[in-house]
């Protein structure tokens, strides 16, 4: 049995070295993305979330990890999947990662994510004037000391109440959906992605109806009430001016 050993240590190797090089391993990078987009999954129906998007921009296509499209604004956020200590400033070439004393240059996001903003609001630019919120999420630091007052830069654990930091209602669903369709439509996704995407649209605008056919304002969950306006009765929602959301029916 001693005499054995070596030859399983020897086969055991061999398995793992065969599972490295054979099967096709998530990245950090895309663990990263992964979780920072079930993080934007949570925050509810009133929130498009748009992962990986290729969008054609002036100088050829830029990568977006992610867009979220709500009533409050347009979210583009990027993922970095950073370890150690961050530091960094808005305007800095560079940024410092710094693991047991050891210091490691990191491309400053900030800027990467400046092109990504400026490509969604190109995509977008038909709907006029639209609150756009820039985003970095660092994911995995155990600190983070970065100046940035122009741009949002924090962890995983704070993106969720960064979000929602912006409840003012600027948009209504059905211009929501259609924005959240521009982008996905020009991105270079697979077909059968695009399908689903479409499919989650539809069942939302099914959703939202059926609350609207039952008296409750789909985004707010306040009542629908009549009232007159210049051009006829419509229901509007009780919760006015904060919500306001209207339906020419019940």
């Amino acid at each position: 049995m001693i005499e054995s050993l070596p030859l399983i240590i020897i086969f055991v190797l061999g398995l793992l070295y065969f599972l490295v090089k054979k099967i096709d391993w998530p990245s950090r990078g895309a663990i990263g993305e992964r979780t920072v987009s079930e993080k934007l999954q949570s925050l509810g129906e009133h929130y498009i979330v748009l992962d990986n998007l290729l969008i054609p921009n002036a100088h050829g296509d830029t990568q977006i990890d992610h867009v979220v499209v709500s009533p409050f604004g347009i979210f583009v956020v990027e993922t970095k999947c950073w370890s150690g200590w961050i530091s960094g400033g808005e305007n800095s070439a560079q940024w410092t990662q710094t693991i047991y004393q050891e210091k490691y240059d990191k491309p400053n996001p900030i800027f990467q994510n400046k092109v990504h903003l400026e490509a969604v609001k190109s995509a977008l630019k038909q709907y006029g004037d639209i609150l756009f919120v820039p985003i970095v999420v660092i994911v995995d630091c155990d600190r983070l000391v970065v100046n940035a007052p122009n741009h949002s830069v924090i962890t995983l654990y704070s993106l969720k109440e960064e979000v929602l930091k912006y409840h003012r209602i600027l948009y209504t669903d059905e211009e929501c959906e259609k924005m959240a369709l521009s982008l996905q439509g020009l991105s270079s996704d697979d077909e059968e992605r695009r399908k689903e995407h479409i499919q989650k649209v539809r069942t939302y605008q099914a959703v939202s109806q059926a609350k609207v056919d039952s008296g409750v304002c789909p985004r707010c969950g306040g009542a629908l009430v009549l009232r007159n306006g210049r051009y006829g009765r419509f229901y509007g929602c009780a919760n006015y001016p904060i919500c306001k959301f209207i339906s020419k029916s019940v």
